[in-house]
């Protein structure tokens, strides 16, 4: 595998929609301007969801949105970072809950439709979904199974030890930040690290650790050349 085959056929596995944009969306953007599009492995959706809403004035309140008005959004932003659309169907906030080999088996079925030359999981932080998820892409990809690159991204600030990076050109960010935009059903407090205000802060930290202006950071969990 030569350094830059690991683009070819990248799998991204995003336990929800909006992961995979937080976690890569500048290279998602820069493969799909550039004719080798990712597919977007998304492992949960559910009719009826619901989102935290945190208010300047200190309060919170759950506000709900239907599940089809999310994969709108999914749709859109695939447009908008031109990335293949793979919907795993499980249920959401609950992947905590299935036996682990079901969410496995899923993986390993994406993987021999996509044969991807890379993996990404994302960090998995705070959230249940994104251990499941992450401890699941991690058995999937077990070398006698698969032998290929692996990488985990940053969902948010913090997560991540960065030791790959991608530099990003201006129209990768503001790709990305349109897809963000987006998907409104997830929009947060710009105290949140998920707020895009976070997004841009993270791309410039990102960028000037390796002396650019703009970059992503990913960390390699495996590399093959």
């Amino acid at each position: 595998m030569s350094l830059e085959s690991w683009r070819e056929r990248l799998l991204v596995v995003a336990p929800h929609a909006d992961d995979e944009t937080f976690a890569c969306g500048g290279l998602l953007a820069q493969l799909g301007q550039g004719g080798t599009p990712a597919a977007v492995l998304v492992v949960s959706n559910r009719l009826v969801d619901e989102k935290l809403q945190h208010r300047e004035d200190g309060t919170s309140a759950y506000r709900q949105y239907s599940g089809e008005t999310r994969r709108q959004e999914l749709v859109a932003v695939a447009e908008i970072l031109g990335f293949k659309v793979i919907e795993g169907g499980f249920p959401l906030h609950q992947l905590d809950t299935i036996p682990r080999e079901q969410l496995i088996h899923a993986l390993e079925r994406t993987m021999e439709q996509v044969r991807p030359t890379c993996v990404l999981t994302i960090a998995p932080g705070y959230d249940q979904d994104h251990q499941a998820v992450h401890a699941a892409v991690l058995a999937a990809t077990r070398p006698h199974r698969y032998g290929g690159c692996i990488l985990v991204g940053e969902s948010q600030s913090g997560q991540i030890r960065p030791n790959l990076y991608v530099t990003l050109s201006e129209e990768d960010v503001a790709r990305k930040c349109q897809a963000v935009v987006t998907y409104q059903t997830q929009r947060v407090d710009p105290r949140h690290p998920q707020s895009l205000e976070a997004v841009q802060n993270l791309l410039r930290v990102r960028g000037r650790e390796i002396f650019s202006h703009y970059a992503e950071g990913f960390e390699v969990v495996r590399w093959v050349v």
